[in-house]
């Protein structure tokens, strides 16, 4: 029989970590949801990014930043065009999203468990979320 803590799926996952840093390193989120594990993660593959981009291959951050702000995008053009004031973010991770969407519509976030404890340690209380279990 398997131990229950080998079933816990609610680690949070690198890219997690990654993804995180590269929205701060950008101004896209707060700077207290950066990890040590996001940094680390981006300088090492920094040097693969580098050569990427001299040979003339999107890295990893480019997408990243691309996808993010399609979806802000997106987000803004529902807002403004179809009068949508409620937005519900599923598997938001370490997002910040919503600290700063905040001030324009109620955005419900939904995160996994592990996930919550992190950012509930990391960012001030006021922030509102819903704990998947």
């Amino acid at each position: 029989m398997k131990n229950p803590k080998s079933l816990e799926t609610s680690r949070i996952s690198i890219t997690a970590h990654y993804t995180s840093y590269v929205w701060a390193k950008n101004n896209l989120s707060h700077p207290l949801l950066t990890t040590w594990q996001g940094k680390a993660g981006y300088h090492l593959l920094d040097p693969l990014m580098k050569l990427g981009r001299s040979l003339g291959i999107n890295d990893l951050e480019t997408t990243l930043l691309q996808r993010h702000h399609i979806i802000d995008h997106l987000l803004e053009k529902l807002v403004t065009e179809h009068q949508v004031s409620q937005i519900i973010e599923l598997a938001c991770g370490l997002s910040a999203r919503g600290y700063r969407f905040m001030k324009k519509f109620h955005l419900c976030r939904c995160i996994l468990r592990n996930q919550f404890k992190l950012k509930d340690m990391m960012l001030k209380p006021g922030w509102i979320f819903l704990i998947l279990f």
